[in-house]
């Protein structure tokens, strides 16, 4: 951006972590004051942690009592393998999401002690990919994907999402090239949902008999659950050639999908995220993200506005898009903060944006992404 936006950037960032770290509680979690199973502060506080980490580029200085408290808060609600999200027995705070992004948070800031926590988090996560070792074969549509982090042996039925597996595999990534029979299993799991002219399998779709669910049209872009059909936010569409039945891509889920084959290593040029790429550019609205139905009776676009913008600015960020696009960003972010500094998409229940400390956070991130590159 130019020093103009540069500068309204900066401002609309201080004041969006101004608002985050005065909402941080004393024993350092950050915890929902819209839903009770954010109220935890298990799944938020290493969210909004790792948003704070995100923003510290440039001249920004970290607020080490505030880091300090919050990874001691990760410590003492993490069981015994480091894993978060699993202190209640009844409810379940997003184990593997919470984990993921608290492992970040201790390979930036953990001191001595956390390398046996940081060694744990990681075998967990490589554990809880869907493999040979739960009973998924290569040619089951869930195998290679991660899931919210169930106790015990997943099944078909168990949940399995791009969202879910690129946080794991990113985090993985940071702690050492993925493993490769780790990748080897992603890359499976990843070219289902990118509709891989070479893929045999076909997804599972409710109300589709099996004769009607043949291979979908490839175009580039990513659905996000082969086995979850509400997952899918693009929804359904019929291939008028074949007359079978598929998901259609997504931003937000092809947005996932190349941060995911970003992190096992594979190169930007690969036709793989350059296929994605291009169908990003062919979708680009910044106000919603493409491919979502806007007369779907769910408002699933409207309800992810700010996922949407965070996780297509990452994109753009890592693969060092040209155009205009941090301007625009910026300026967006700037029109909608509210004068206590916070975001909030009162639009967006469905996927809890109207929480204005997760929003904050997807605009923190997505800000910095904005304000790091290069020049335009």
């Amino acid at each position: 951006p130019g020093e103009k936006e540069k500068h309204l950037g900066e401002q609309v960032l201080n004041k969006a972590t101004a608002y985050l770290n005065a909402k941080q509680s004393a024993d350092g979690a950050w915890r929902s004051e819209t839903y009770g199973l954010l109220k935890s502060g298990q799944s938020l506080t290493p969210f909004v942690l790792f948003a704070l980490i995100e923003s510290l580029t440039g001249n920004r200085q970290p607020d080490e009592e505030a880091i300090r408290k919050a990874l001691g808060f990760l410590r003492a609600r993490s069981d015994t393998n480091g894993v978060l999200g699993r202190a209640d027995p009844d409810f379940l705070d997003y184990p593997n999401y919470s984990t993921a992004y608290a492992l970040r948070s201790f390979l930036c800031f953990g001191n001595e002690d956390d390398r046996a926590r940081i060694g744990k988090m990681t075998s967990y996560l490589e554990a809880q990919q869907f493999s040979e070792e739960d009973g998924f074969k290569p040619s089951s549509p869930a195998y290679g994907g991660w899931g919210f982090g169930i106790e015990g042996r997943p099944t078909l039925s168990s949940f399995v999402d791009l969202s879910h597996t690129r946080r794991a595999l990113v985090s993985l990534a940071q702690v050492k090239p993925v493993n490769p029979k780790v990748r080897w299993r992603a890359e499976r799991f990843l070219d289902l949902l990118q509709k891989s002219p070479q893929e045999k399998r076909s997804p599972l779709i409710p109300g589709s008999i099996r004769e009607k669910t043949g291979r979908p049209p490839h175009d580039g872009g990513f659905f996000s659950s082969p086995t979850v059909a509400y997952a899918n936010k693009g929804r359904t569409g019929v291939d008028p050639k074949t007359g079978h039945a598929f998901y259609r891509s997504y931003a937000t889920a092809t947005c996932d999908g190349i941060l995911s084959l970003l992190a096992l290593g594979i190169d930007k040029t690969d036709p793989r995220i350059t296929s994605a790429a291009r169908w990003l550019k062919a979708h680009e609205n910044w106000e919603l993200p493409g491919g979502i139905p806007l007369d779907d009776p769910a408002p699933w676009a409207e309800s992810m506005r700010y996922y949407h913008l965070m996780v297509r600015a990452e994109v753009y960020s890592a693969l060092d898009t040209p155009g205009p696009w941090r301007k625009t960003l910026i300026g967006l972010l700037a029109r909608n903060q509210l004068p206590d500094g916070s975001f909030q998409n009162p639009e967006g229940r469905l996927m809890k944006e109207d929480d204005p400390m997760l929003c904050t956070a997807y605009a923190v991130i997505a800000l910095n992404r904005a304000l790091i590159g290069r020049n335009e």
